[in-house]
């Protein structure tokens, strides 16, 4: 056993000096990089973020090394199955084959990272799921590519230097001999192999993740600053291309159109688009209206995170859930049958903002395509600033390079915002709404004369849930009804409920401070949650509505104001959010129909609808899920209970039926179109 286990130390200590020879690799391209690519940037102003690009380097290279040491590894614990006289001949083969194994994944991190560097100059990025597109051009045309725009034969006279170093340092290395243990007793024996073992995996499964949380590090935890080229430092080409294999796995976007169509049920573009909106063309302009051609208002768009309807009707003296936006609602027109379109951030992200029901494109091999659905396009056509603020890290779903494409001009996250808003803090998401609300206004602030539109997408509202310390909750005190209903622990309950109240009150306060500012009269204000969150609750089949319910809120100063009264109880979805505010805010602009005009006068010709998924919709006429096929009626006249429908089904859900799943084939064809044209 004593032999066993000093040649086990031995090996591992080999593997841990290999590990280090790959790290210095690493390093030393990670500097190479730096210095050929961050020549406009002023070091001394950004020493401590470059610092902490190159740890976070530390952990992505200790990740992707510990991948190429699996093998070495598994086969160091064989050295406590032989026996005998064969420990000495297994740790021959184990250090001829360190070597050679050595030798070529030295050869293969050279490679990456030589390729990665020529792929950054080209392609202003790290390896990303565009790289896979290399494979889908001409190959002839991309290796002339790569013999007349890259340095080939000096790469091949590295990677032979490399390889000759790699194996004169592996094979000294391989000459590791520890004798740690020595003249113990078989009990002793045994408990040291244990803890040698054990401490040995600790250490490597702890390099395989990189994290003790939930997930290992994943690339949206890698920014470290506000600048873009800052937190490209801390990547390498392996963590990146791990990267991009998962996101290919999650996206592939066919763009075949007469696929499209077949799969949607309808015989052809034009049936869709008639059953979608009752015409043909999904491309409108708004009408001519001189008011608003020299009164143009600032239009806000706020995502909240995870704003369920469910809860903010809960809402009392003594269970608190709304906070000063309880002093506001009254003044807003508040649209209670109102579904999101997805249950996860980035597809409703996506489905707001540019009406795609594909998803995420934002992580696609068409991530570097600026769509003509896009809402931002839209006001920028008509002379607005484009600006979207987060509290979260830009890295998040590729937002940092992402939302430029889709026509903003202005993108900030985390970092961007602690820096401008004195004394932010932040959660595990990201910063605190309050802080991201501070931003918001300031830049309303800014040159009043230039017209604004502002995307704001909110993070504490989370788990895990908190607040700033700073932060006194109103009233949250729980009745039986309640707490009888709830399916987790009161304590996170409680929790929660404090972050939701957060996140109200704060919204609250925002919308009070443009009431109030010099810009308000002419600010218009929208508001919706980008999912509910339904794990307080199980629904029964009578509420199942309530698992996708958010609000829509409206906030509309007086003069912008439609002269009719609105009818809040109209059903909707994301979907029909830009259709209704468009209209209002602006003159003669071109946008994309994608839904309904909530706000519009026409009651009798509309039919009112909101889709969650593309499978869950609901009306005045009840709701159905197409896939499953099941159908509901409302108990009563005021949508507050469903029962399934026991009779055949109605001429209502029935084109139902037909708007949700025509209102996805339009939109697909219509986003694919689109992607195809570019």
């Amino acid at each position: 056993m004593q032999e066993k286990i000093n040649a086990y130390i031995s090996a591992f200590w080999s593997i841990v000096k290999v590990y280090f020879f790959w790290l210095a690799i690493f390093l030393m391209a990670r500097i190479v990089f730096l210095f050929a690519f961050g020549k406009e940037l002023e070091f001394s102003e950004h020493i401590s973020e470059i610092f902490k690009a190159f740890i976070m380097g530390f952990r992505t290279d200790t990740m992707s090394i510990s991948y190429f040491l699996i093998l070495p590894f598994a086969l160091s614990l064989g050295f406590f199955i032989v026996k005998g006289k064969s420990i000495l001949l297994y740790k021959k083969v184990f250090n001829k084959f360190l070597l050679w194994y050595g030798v070529i994944i030295t050869i293969i991190i050279v490679i990456g990272v030589v390729a990665d560097f020529y792929y950054f100059s080209f392609f202003a990025d790290h390896f990303n799921i565009l790289v896979f597109d290399l494979f889908k051009d001409d190959t002839n045309a991309v290796l002339k590519s790569m013999w007349t725009d890259y340095p080939l034969i000096k790469i091949v006279l590295l990677l032979i230097i490399y390889s000759l170093i790699a194996r004169f340092i592996i094979k000294r290395i391989g000459k590791t001999e520890i004798n740690l243990v020595k003249n113990q007793g078989k009990f002793k024996l045994l408990v040291i192999s244990i803890l040698i073992v054990f401490t040995s995996m600790v250490l490597f499964f702890t390099g395989l993740r990189n994290s003790w949380g939930t997930f290992p590090l994943r690339m949206q935890n890698t920014g470290v600053s506000d600048n873009l080229f800052i937190n490209k430092i801390g990547l390498n080409s392996f963590f990146c291309i791990q990267n991009a294999i998962a996101e290919l796995k999650k996206q592939n976007i066919n763009t075949n159109l007469e696929e499209t169509i077949q799969r949607s049920g309808f015989g052809s573009i034009s049936e869709i688009n008639n059953n979608h909106l009752g015409t043909n063309e999904l491309v409108d302009v708004t009408q001519f209206n001189d008011f608003l051609e020299n009164n143009p208002p600032n239009v806000v768009f706020v995502m909240m995170e995870s704003m369920s309807q469910y809860l903010m009707e809960y809402h009392s003296e003594t269970l608190n859930l709304l906070g000063e936006l309880e002093d506001i609602l009254p003044e807003c027109y508040v649209f209670k049958n109102f579904v999101s379109s997805s249950n996860t951030t980035i597809n409703s992200l996506e489905e707001i903002l540019l009406s795609s029901p594909l998803h995420p494109i934002s992580q696609s091999t068409y991530r570097e395509k600026g769509l003509s659905s896009s809402v931002a396009l839209t006001f920028k056509n008509k002379g607005y600033q484009t600006s979207f603020f987060t509290g979260a890290r830009l890295s998040w779903r590729n937002l940092e390079n992402y939302l430029y494409k889709q026509y903003f001009e202005i993108v900030e996250g985390e970092k961007a915002i602690q820096k401008s808003i004195s004394g932010a803090t932040k959660s595990e998401w990201g910063l605190y709404d309050e802080f991201v609300f501070d931003r918001a206004i300031n830049q309303l602030k800014e040159n009043p004369n230039q017209q604004k539109f502002i995307f704001i997408m909110t993070t504490t509202n989370h788990t895990p849930y908190g607040v700033p310390l700073s932060y006194k909750p109103y009233p949250l005190s729980m009745d039986k009804d309640f707490e009888e209903r709830l399916i987790t622990d009161p304590l996170i309950a409680e929790k929660q409920l404090v972050t939701f109240q957060y996140a109200n009150h704060y919204l609250g306060n925002f919308l009070k401070r443009i009431k109030s500012s010099d810009f308000g009269e002419n600010t218009i204000v929208v508001i919706t949650g980008d999912h509910a969150r339904p794990n307080l609750f199980n629904f029964p089949n009578e509420e199942l509505y309530k698992n996708y319910q958010v609000p829509l809120i409206i906030y509309v100063p007086q003069k912008y104001k439609p002269k009719y009264t609105v009818d809040t109880t109209r059903f909707g979805s994301h979907k029909d959010m830009f259709t209704s505010i468009i209209p209002l805010a602006l003159s003669q602009a071109k946008y994309i129909r994608s839904g309904n005009n909530l706000l519009t006068a026409d009651s009798d010709t509309t039919f009112f609808y909101g889709q969650n998924n593309h499978n869950f919709g609901f009306s005045k006429d009840g709701a159905l899920y197409v896939k499953e096929k099941l159908y509901y009626t409302w108990k009563d006249s005021n949508f507050l209970g469903l029962e399934v429908l026991s009779n055949s089904i109605t001429p209502e859900l029935k084109r139902l039926n037909k708007k949700v799943r025509s209102h996805k084939a339009a939109m697909e064809i219509l986003i694919k179109t689109d992607l195809k044209n570019q």
